[in-house]
């Protein structure tokens, strides 16, 4: 789903102005589909954010680095 959202709101940033309409309308019904799909909040919310590579990332989301602690262990860190 994630992956045919970002397709649709990138043929709406691309296409002419006479097929927003049903661009529109497919985006409503995918909106359908995640609200009859996804029980929990939390999983429409990410379900609807766009994922052009079908990884599971998201536009502005920082990826986890492992640093070293003064231990000598790691830990997790944005970039």
């Amino acid at each position: 789903m994630r992956r045919m959202r970002s397709m649709l709101e990138n043929l709406t940033q691309t296409l002419p102005a006479h097929r927003h309409a049903e661009l529109r309308r497919q985006l409503e019904l995918l909106d359908r589909t995640v609200e009859g799909r996804y029980e929990f909040p939390e999983d429409r919310e990410l379900a609807r954010i766009p994922d052009p590579q079908g990884l599971g990332g998201a536009v502005g989301v920082q990826p986890v680095i492992e640093a070293p602690t003064a231990e000598g262990g790691t830990r997790n860190d944005l970039v």
